[in-house]
């Protein structure tokens, strides 16, 4: 729903329009929900999540990792040596509070997680092993709408 953060119900795409609305950069599309609890009505408005069913590997990064100059996102990756560079990155989708890089990092690179503004490029730094974990979406809190119950106005 457009009140919830995560994406609590399932369902089956039905049908999709042929065409983009050009004012809103939309696909118009239909998709069949079970309903057990009867919260939905018709007319409701919801955002969804479209995936294809494929998996993908990808590397994840935590997303207060990346920074923005300028036009450009990048990654701060510390050598071996302990100097600071930066990377530029190309970004995907935030699943599950990770930021998916498409290309700019290797999957053996060592990048700074915390701290990132006093890790400046060209300078030395003391590393301290981190871990990258995926955070839980926050629930919404439960609705207070009676379900089942509703008026009409005529």
């Amino acid at each position: 729903m457009q009140d919830e953060t995560g994406y609590s119900r399932t369902g089956r795409l039905d049908f999709t329009d042929n065409g983009i609305d050009p004012r809103s950069g939309t696909i118009r599309g239909r998709a069949v929900l079970s309903n057990p609890d009867l919260f939905l009505s018709p007319g409701m408005f919801g955002n969804m999540r479209l995936s294809t069913g494929a998996k993908e590997r990808a590397l994840l990064v935590p997303d207060a990792a990346i920074q923005t100059d300028q036009a450009r996102k990048i990654a701060l990756v510390v050598a071996k040596d302990g100097q600071v560079a930066a990377r530029e990155v190309t970004l995907g989708p935030v699943v599950d509070g990770l930021r998916v890089v498409r290309s700019g990092l290797a999957p053996t690179d060592r990048i700074v997680i915390t701290g990132t503004q006093l890790a400046a490029p060209g300078t030395k730094v003391q590393t301290k092993p981190g871990k990258i974990a995926p955070t839980a979406a926050a629930e919404a809190p439960p609705s207070t709408a009676l379900i089942g119950d509703a008026t009409f106005a005529r």
